[in-house]
């Protein structure tokens, strides 16, 4: 596939993924932008805490509990309720807000080295957030 006006096209698809799709948006004035994305790629990166942005989807991460906050109860919109715990993440290159819930508070204490696999990130009152979520996965590093 030839795209007019780009710049660059890719030689070859990486090991392990699929061929590229492309997803293009044209916004007014005629301005097209296009982003390459790979389908099925395997390869995980581990981010560093400060190149997290507000909706990153599949983050990995690694980290030391920095602080701890006491467990509070919230009612869930489907009528139950939960325990969660806000917590400070840290690596060297940063730290952010991360959220645990239910039996993820009691694997943890302060100065626990964790790792967040499939995780994703948003912003909650004005607040960058890291969640391990539904699909995501903590694993306890060091105690």
């Amino acid at each position: 596939m030839k795209l007019e006006g780009a710049q660059h096209q890719p030689s070859s698809t990486p090991r392990g993924v699929s061929s590229p799709s492309f997803a293009i948006k044209r916004f007014r004035g005629g301005e097209i932008r296009f982003n390459v994305i790979y389908v099925g790629c395997s390869a995980r990166v581990q981010m560093n805490i400060r190149d997290l942005r507000d909706g990153m989807r599949r983050v990995d991460a690694e980290g030391e509990i920095a602080e701890m906050m006491d467990p509070r109860t919230v009612n869930l919109r489907t009528g139950g309720e939960a325990r969660v715990a806000d917590c400070m993440l840290k690596d060297e290159s940063g730290q952010i807000k991360l959220s645990l819930w239910d039996d993820q508070i009691d694997q943890v204490k302060q100065g626990s080295k964790v790792r967040i696999t499939n995780g994703y990130t948003n912003s909650f009152r004005g607040e960058l957030r890291l969640n391990v979520g539904k699909y995501g996965k903590m694993e306890v590093v060091e105690q």
